[in-house]
């Protein structure tokens, strides 16, 4: 109930900052260009398909099956609370496909786990490039040295010795498929770049108006602001973030709004379309679904 609360205030905080002083007559649709709403929708498509081939990899599966896990649980993204979707994957897999449960927990948890570490990436390399401050720097580069000692430590033997003392059969299970999932780190690390180069590349494209470190500094603080769990989707808590950010540039609230607003719709609009296809091509109903949930 607390929990629900503050998340109210916070999202009622965001929409107060975005409307505040807002005047809808300013709003200008020529900042919107079709062109770069084309593009950057096509780049996003490509998102979803080289994270489907990620996908592919980690489960050990043909493309299809990757491809339509993947799509069913970005659409429950777009409309569950708390990435509910992630979850999804191990009951679709199991149900569609007979994958184990346990095999489908740890492929999530590698996907995050490998995201997390090329947003730290992406971070680490925006500090090194763009800030000037030496000290800040040098904290970069004791940064990525240890992402390098977890991704080393996790596949120890003293790793394997302590969840060997966990009491229960589970997490020992889930472990050993993280472990062998994480033996294709080099094949994974290649995809996950270019993933994120595609993310990178659809905010280049449809923020055009900044300069590439602008660009890079929006698309991390908007990534987090996507991960903080308000409301489905980073709804309001994307546009907020976005919005304080671009008018922070120059950028009046009526355009930053409408730069923010657009963008995330491509973002669902992406999503959504594919995931129609899919149930076309599949012949599967949105209520056989449900249980996914």
């Amino acid at each position: 109930m607390v929990t629900k609360i503050i998340k109210t205030v916070l999202l009622a905080a965001i929409i107060f900052y975005i409307f505040y002083g807002f005047d809808f007559s300013k709003i200008d649709l020529s900042v919107i260009s079709p062109k770069t709403v084309l593009l950057s929708s096509f780049v996003l498509f490509l998102g979803q398909i080289i994270l489907s081939i990620r996908f592919m990899y980690i489960i050990d599966s043909k493309f299809l099956p990757a491809l339509e896990t993947i799509v069913v649980s970005n659409a429950l993204n777009m409309i569950l609370p708390a990435r509910l979707g992630e979850a999804a994957k191990a009951v679709y897999l199991k149900k569609f496909y007979n994958y184990p449960y346990n095999v489908g927990i740890s492929a999530v948890f590698i996907e995050r786990f490998f995201d997390v570490i090329m947003l730290f990436l992406i971070i680490i390399g925006w500090i090194y490039f763009f800030v000037t401050e030496e000290y800040v720097k040098k904290s970069a580069i004791i940064l990525f040295f240890f992402i390098i000692l977890v991704l080393v430590f996790f596949n120890t033997g003293f790793m394997r010795s302590l969840v060997e003392k966990v009491p229960f059969e589970y997490p020992k299970i889930v472990y050993k498929n993280i472990n062998s999932m994480f033996k294709k780190s080099p094949v994974l690390i290649f995809w996950s770049i270019v993933l994120w180069g595609s993310y990178l590349l659809s905010y280049y494209i449809f923020f055009d108006m900044l300069g590439f470190k602008e660009v890079v500094e929006l698309f991390i603080v908007s990534t987090v602001a996507l991960m903080i769990p308000l409301a489905p989707a980073g709804l309001g808590t994307f546009e907020g973030v976005v919005v304080f950010y671009l008018h922070k540039y120059g950028i009046s609230k009526e355009d930053a709004l409408l730069l923010a607003s657009t963008y995330h719709f491509l973002l669902f609009a992406v999503d959504m379309i594919m995931f129609a296809v899919f149930l076309l091509l599949k012949d599967i109903k949105f209520s056989e679904l449900k249980a996914l949930k």
